[in-house]
């Protein structure tokens, strides 16, 4: 084999692989959520590098797998970011180049906001309503036949 027919070969498969893709997109993205990126090249018998980064782009750029993989498995990434490993998450879910850059910026808003929603759920949790509103304003009313003096405060009449 010459160099110019392994080159077309590959241009072949490349054109193959993209076919596939959009005619099966949903179906290789939902089994790329369901089972990971190395379950589904093997499952596809892709072994080129190119083809398996070509594959990780569909899925990352134009399907934005990182989004729908961080909702679907937000208690995980939960988990890492608050024994403080949020570091490891970008290299863990492959994404090293910086061509993912904008991607991971919204991958960072996404976690951000599920931080917060997961910290004001724990206040909620742990929040004492019979404090809240034995020391707030509606824990302050006037109590009934009592009038309040200047001063503020209250004395029966």
């Amino acid at each position: 084999m010459n160099k110019y027919s392994y080159f077309e070969e590959k241009q072949a498969m490349r054109l193959e692989l993209d076919e596939m893709l959009q005619k099966n997109g949903d179906a290789v993205l939902e089994y790329y959520l369901s089972n990971g990126f190395e379950a589904l090249v093997t499952g596809l018998n892709l072994f080129d590098d190119g083809l398996r980064r070509a594959v990780f782009d569909y899925l990352m750029l134009e399907r934005r797998a990182l989004l729908e993989c961080l909702r679907r498995n937000k208690a995980f990434f939960m988990q890492i970011i608050s024994e403080g490993r949020g570091h490891s998450i970008r290299p863990m879910l492959g994404l090293r180049s910086r061509k993912y850059n904008a991607l991971w910026r919204e991958a960072l808003d996404l976690l951000a906001l599920y931080f917060v929603e997961k910290k004001v759920i724990e206040k909620m949790t742990n929040f004492e309503l019979e404090k809240f509103f034995s020391e707030s304003i509606f824990g302050k009313q006037k109590q009934p036949n009592s009038q309040e003096n200047d001063d503020g405060k209250t004395r029966k009449a």
